[in-house]
């Protein structure tokens, strides 16, 4: 059963009635609680038997089976604009949390702000918009630093504590002001929700209204993500780093809007250079551009594996003829959007809560083969993986 939280929400709203017509509006209540919001309000988004495009519908009933026994609440595929799978556990609800995938959307928020001239370069300080974050200011930590999680802030997990991690505070702005330097910008690459979330008053303050309200206005509405809100904390300060409220279609818009470079219909929303410049890889971490994760065929070898993991930099330098041929948003319990540019694919799964005790492990890298599958000839075996050749030469 498919549960839209917001229709059980509104009974609260006739409980007062007589009981005949709270009968007919329970009735009805009750209907759409158990249909997505985004199929009752029929969203523009065409569908389509995967056979008609003559794709691998071995590999995209795979994808889903995956997603269904690693505890997914849905998932979505699209080829070339069209929907071909899309699936609902029993146990999603509207709206659904992003996780960390939400991430990725502020790196195009920025473009935009740079698009508009409210932002003249990545490379300003970023104490030209918030002077409270001292130790930023001494060490001229850059929008840039930011944007590719280089900005000196190490990770700052739930094992630091309620009071060290900005998952635990409430008064989210206020806490990354205060937080002091971990290394110096720009040396190393460190994941840190705290670096992303001060991207958060960066936005308010060159837009000149709330980050919340700026992403509804330039990038939601635009692409008909009517069920789309960053979420805020008690102040209305939103969240750039972790769960906007979502749902399943409007999850996989961002990933369609990259797949066509920034364009949704006649408009270019985002621009095509902003896009190609989030999803080439950083120096420190060839598997990261601005905000967006990469992931490179390659990647299913392990002696591969093991070069990207363990030698970044060296690995970079020496394989500049190695790209990847997938971009994604990635979230906590695997809450991702894959897009594969040349397949033409864009995929979603999400999750909110713990998979049960049966589930199988969902790996990012056996999703990706079996993604890549869709527009080949060549089926996957229900257990199936490459097996290719590292193409580095490290001599």
């Amino acid at each position: 059963m498919v549960i839209n939280r917001k229709a059980i929400r509104y009974f609260n709203g006739v409980a007062k009635l007589s009981p005949a017509v709270l009968r007919i509006t329970w009735s009805i209540v009750f209907t759409l609680a158990l249909v997505p919001l985004s199929l009752i309000h029929g969203d523009a988004w065409p569908t389509a038997d995967p056979a008609a495009f003559g794709l691998n519908t071995h590999a995209i009933e795979q994808y889903r089976v995956l997603c269904e026994r690693s505890g997914a609440d849905a998932c979505l595929i699209a080829y070339d604009g069209t929907i071909v799978l899309e699936w609902y556990a029993p146990t999603y609800g509207e709206p659904i949390y992003t996780m960390s995938s939400v991430k990725s959307w502020t790196a195009l928020l920025i473009g935009m702000l740079v698009a508009d001239g409210a932002v003249d370069s990545i490379d300003d300080p970023v104490s030209n918009f918030i002077p409270e974050w001292i130790a930023g200011s001494d060490a001229h930590v850059t929008i840039r630093h930011l944007l590719t999680m280089t900005g000196g802030l190490d990770t700052r997990g739930a094992q630091a504590g309620p009071r060290q991690s900005i998952g635990f505070r409430t008064d989210k702005n206020e806490f990354v002001f205060g937080l002091p330097l971990d290394f110096e910008p720009g040396s190393r690459w460190a994941y840190s929700n705290e670096g992303v979330q001060l991207l958060s008053p960066v936005i308010d303050r060159a837009s000149g209204m709330p980050a919340g309200e700026y992403a509804r206005i330039r990038l939601f509405e635009p692409l008909g993500m009517i069920h789309t809100s960053l979420n805020e904390c008690r102040a209305g300060e939103a969240w750039t780093y972790a769960d906007a409220e979502t749902t399943l279609r409007d999850f996989a818009r961002i990933g369609q809007l990259v797949l066509d470079e920034g364009r949704v219909r006649d408009e270019q929303i985002v621009s095509a250079a902003w896009i190609s410049r989030c999803t080439e890889p950083i120096s420190q971490n060839p598997h990261y551009g601005m905000l967006w994760w990469l992931h490179y065929r390659e990647e299913r070898n392990a002696f591969c594996r093991f070069l990207f993991r363990r030698f970044p930099r060296m690995f970079y330098a020496r394989s500049k003829n190695v790209v990847p041929f997938a971009v994604a948003t990635q979230g906590y319990r695997n809450t991702d959007c894959y897009v594969l540019p040349d397949d033409r694919i864009v995929a979603a799964r999400m999750q909110m809560n713990p998979a049960p005790s049966e589930a199988v492990g969902y790996k990012r890298t056996i999703a990706l083969e079996i993604l890549d599958a869709i527009v080949s000839e060549d089926s996957l075996g229900s257990t199936q993986i490459s097996r290719l050749t590292c193409p580095l030469k490290l001599q």
